[in-house]
């Protein structure tokens, strides 16, 4: 390799450093896959570039008039430690700590045989090269220790390690009568949970206290409550009836979006290193290593070209930069804790708008006509829908995806969720996550007590009852909400309540279809299945006699569906289907039932998903009144979010923090901030 061929590698490799120190936190905030994909090939570039040129170095570099190449040796070693902005560019990066281990060994191992290599006669340089050689090998090994300390093995280890001693002293709480440490926890659950409602509703985050059991939900698949929302159980619903009034749901939004914006940093940067050890050489060896440098430079000591002499410039001042840079930045987010909340105030006016955000703040969509039907054909997305059609079944998600802000002037669906929340606590209805829509179709049942009320309530539950897959419900439900929004008359004057309600339910109804059939929550292979002839069916019903398929809008199709199931219904058998799944589910003799059972299981991945939605918008649409109606809509999907939060998994939450946060995280550090709503064990 001649030299300019290792001049530009080296330069390249300093130029990803610089690239992936400014373009690694904005991934937090962003949902853009073309960012993922630019990261993505930078975060694995920048390793492969550092250990090729590592490798020529020791091998090439001996020539007399190049020796100076020799001093680069360490500064792959300070590229190989990354950059204090990204250690990891996924969980699975975290898991392969090991594998890095062993490229730290090898790689320290290869510049320590370059430096060892060095035959100067100057002591200076050689100072400076061991300076850096250190540096390096510390940044390293630094990397390979967060590596280490975010992998799930580790958090599922520190979790156990935690757990034991926390319902030791919940245990003895519970028993408590009079003084003692059982009345200390107590005070002091009283105290935390007091001092979090306080900040929620100041929305702020000034004199935070970090709450590490956040890494509870990154580490253990089913999420258990707090310790403290157990023990001040009878008093909570008084501290939610005060908190009410004054909550503030952007503020609440902000407080959970700090911590997690702080646990991504613990996962995925050295932010939770630099915290526990400060980082006394990275500002001090670069500098002392220039200043030796230039000695022996002025010295005339270097016997090197100046290509050589400028690369080493370059690579110094590089390191320096960025070793400054990260401690910056680094002091002012931990200030930034500590200023009065009118200081950051004004501070977050003078930064970008993109850069006050602590996540997207953008919801997925998931519509299962959005493939069938004519979509909007202007400006990007007409751009977007013809990449889509041209790859085929790569290009689904472009055609099916979109994402919705959900901004502080665009936070209808925040309130709807934090309010409800709170209501349920005042009400100490913790067990709202247990049931997916049970709960909210027995409450409207409780409101109605005509006998029309109480059939159309009965036939709904069937659709929710914890019998059936939970992403069958979804996509029945999902295609019912979409009847009922374009069925009557759009052009009506409809109250801004009953409006709020529609949106939101629609809202809601998109997210859950793109949580379950596109993050795959809860998603089996069979209700995959039972997505896909949903696709068919659709397809099927939207095309003409010859086969062709017609381009609708959005309300076209979907009346299609429906007055085609209305054609259909006569002879339509899946009400007697139902039925008889019903008679066997609740046949305890199970021993004879069981081939029969095992039959009509077969037969449900093929049983139609369209006549079901269509009986339940039919049930819905049954309901005189609209607003009663979509209210009734709302709160089934609500409750399906309460359900779906807390089995999403800790992979999905730990993973979606470099992806632009999901919201599903945020509704679940709420839960578990604001009482017991999470569900027990044996509700999992």
């Amino acid at each position: 390799m001649d030299a300019w061929e290792i001049h530009f590698l080296i330069l390249v490799s300093l130029f990803l450093q610089v690239f992936l120190f400014l373009t690694a936190g904005m991934r937090k905030r962003s949902t853009s896959r073309i960012l993922r994909t630019v990261l993505w090939l930078a975060y694995l570039s920048a390793d492969s570039v550092a250990i090729f040129v590592l490798g020529h170095l020791s091998v090439r570099a001996s020539g007399p008039r190049h020796q100076l190449m020799l001093f680069w040796a360490p500064f792959v070693l300070v590229h190989l430690g990354g950059q204090d902005t990204i250690t990891a560019f996924s969980k699975q990066d975290n898991e392969l700590w090991r594998r890095h281990l062993l490229s730290l060994v090898s790689q320290v191992a290869v510049a320590g045989y370059v430096v060892a290599k060095a035959s100067w006669h100057d002591g200076r340089l050689r100072a400076a090269m061991v300076l850096m050689f250190l540096s390096g090998s510390f940044k390293y090994a630094e990397r390979t220790y967060c590596l280490y300390s975010g992998s799930p093995a580790t958090l599922r280890s520190d979790h156990l390690d935690r757990m034991s001693p926390e319902l030791h002293k919940m245990q003895q709480a519970l028993d408590f009568v009079g003084g003692g440490p059982g009345g200390t926890a107590k005070e002091r659950a009283r105290r935390d949970m007091r001092e979090t409602l306080e900040m929620m509703s100041k929305g702020s985050i000034r004199g935070l206290r970090v709450d590490r059991s956040v890494s509870h939900i990154m580490s253990v698949d089913h999420p258990l409550n707090k310790v403290r929302s157990i023990l001040v159980e009878d008093e909570l619903p008084g501290m939610l009836d005060e908190f009410l009034p004054s909550a503030n749901s952007c503020g609440a939004y902000e407080y959970v979006g700090a911590l997690l914006v702080h646990y991504y940093k613990a996962l995925y940067t050295r932010n939770l290193l630099r915290e526990l050890l400060c980082d006394l050489y990275g500002p001090f060896f670069p500098p002392v290593a220039l200043v030796l440098f230039v000695a022996t430079d002025i010295r005339g000591q270097l016997h090197a070209t100046r290509a050589d002499i400028a690369v080493s410039y370059i690579l110094l001042v590089g390191a320096i930069v960025l070793d400054v840079s990260s401690a910056t930045t680094f002091i002012f987010s931990k200030m930034s804790f500590n200023f009065p909340v009118r200081i950051m105030r004004i501070a977050s006016y003078i930064r970008p708008a993109w850069s006050r955000k602590q996540w997207s703040q953008e919801l997925g969509q998931y519509s299962i006509i959005k493939r069938h039907i004519m979509q909007d054909t202007a400006g990007m997305a007409s751009i977007k829908q013809w990449i889509g059609k041209r790859l085929g079944p790569w290009g689904v998600d472009l055609l099916e995806l979109a994402h919705i802000p959900i901004t502080k002037d665009k936070t209808p669906i925040k309130e709807f969720i934090l309010d409800n929340l709170l209501c349920s606590g005042r009400r100490s209805e913790w067990n709202i996550a247990s049931s997916r829509g049970q709960l909210a179709l027995q409450k409207w049942m409780g409101g109605h007590e005509d006998q029309d009320s109480a059939r159309t309530g009965k036939a709904l539950e069937k659709s929710v009852r914890s019998g059936a897959d939970f992403p069958t419900s979804v996509l029945i439900w999902h295609i019912a909400t979409e009847i009922c929004y374009y069925n009557g008359d759009s052009t009506s004057n409809n109250s801004d309540k009953l409006k709020k309600d529609k949106e939101v339910s629609r809202e809601l109804s998109n997210y859950i279809m793109y949580l379950v059939f596109k993050c795959n929550v809860m998603l089996t292979s069979n209700c995959r299945l039972i997505h896909d002839n949903a696709h068919s069916e659709i397809r099927s019903i939207l095309s003409d006699q010859e086969g062709h398929h017609v381009n609708l809008g959005e309300k076209d199709a979907f009346m299609k569906i429906l007055k085609s199931k209305k054609e259909e219904e006569r002879q339509d058998h899946s009400t007697a289907e139902i039925q008889k799944r019903e008679e066997l589910a609740s046949n305890d003799n199970a021993a004879d039932n069981h081939v029969e059972k095992l039959r009509q299981s077969a037969k449900d991945l093929y049983s139609p998903v369209l006549p079901r939605a269509c009986e339940v918008a039919q049930e819905l649409i049954s309901i005189n009144h609209e607003t009663d109606r979509w209210r009734l809509i709302a709160a089934v999907w609500l409750e399906m979010l309460y359900y779906t939060a807390p089995r999403c998994g800790a992979a999905f939450h730990y993973e979606h923090l470099t992806t632009g946060g999901e919201f599903a995280t945020h509704v679940l550090v709420l839960m578990r901030s604001l009482g017991p709503f999470l569900p027990p064990p044996s509700a999992l």
